[in-house]
């Protein structure tokens, strides 16, 4: 498995650092479909602009509830993509999702999770402003291409374990003060009731080890400096 984690990674961290993008973070980051509880968590979010030209901006900014905290990087409306890095803590919802819903019962705050997510972004659109002026407008399209999760999972009823992935951002919305992006992330080994301190109800499965996707969204609303 340790062997599995290690090619992802290095396929991820390869299609990452591969691509030559400011800053619209997240305040929050839902996980709705996992084998196990529902997740939502509090998002660090940061950006590296590759096309930074600006000397009067920094190549880079990090920001917490959406909130700038280090440096002050370009527009996104400036450039084509970047590199983002984001650290989420999760805590359980308490309601079951996947395949528990029927089977196990998880509660809320019993369940924790940070992830360290590198991720390739791209702007695919900007609308015109008022005066007509292209990729100046308040609506931006944008992607996450490719990037890795790595989660380290702990909680009141199990042992620590971790779990290693890919994570897509098919699409993110930017309007104005407000974002949003759907998310997802493929496990080549899927989370196990057993991880989650649950007994299995199929102990004997021929395939333990078969992969999973999971699905959620992120929103946040930027109340800082921008």
């Amino acid at each position: 498995m340790r062997r599995k984690y290690a090619g992802i990674t290095g396929i991820a961290l390869l299609a990452v650092l591969g691509f030559p993008g400011v800053s619209h973070a997240s305040i929050w980051d839902f996980i709705w479909s996992l084998s196990g509880p529902q997740m939502v968590g509090i998002v660090f979010h940061c950006e590296y602009d590759w096309e930074h030209k600006n000397a009067e901006k920094t190549a880079h900014e990090c920001r917490i509830f959406d909130y700038r905290v280090i440096g002050e990087a370009e527009s996104r409306k400036l450039r084509r993509t970047w590199l983002t890095f984001d650290t989420i803590g999760y805590v359980s919802t308490g309601k079951n999702s996947g395949e528990g819903d029927e089977t196990f019962d998880f509660h809320d705050f019993d369940s924790f999770m940070v992830a360290i997510e590198p991720m390739v972004e791209m702007r695919s659109f900007t609308n015109k402003d008022s005066k007509g002026v292209a990729n100046s407008g308040n609506l931006t399209f944008h992607h996450g291409l490719i990037g890795l999760s790595y989660d380290i999972v702990f909680g009141k009823q199990f042992s620590t374990f971790d779990n290693v992935g890919i994570k897509f951002r098919p699409i993110g919305v930017t309007y104005r003060n407000f974002n949003a992006a759907f998310n997802l992330r493929w496990y080549p080994d899927r989370f196990t009731a057993g991880q989650f301190g649950m007994v299995d109800p199929t102990p004997n499965d021929p395939d333990p080890d078969s992969s999973e996707w999971t699905w959620g969204f992120s929103a946040g609303w930027i109340w800082g400096p921008r």
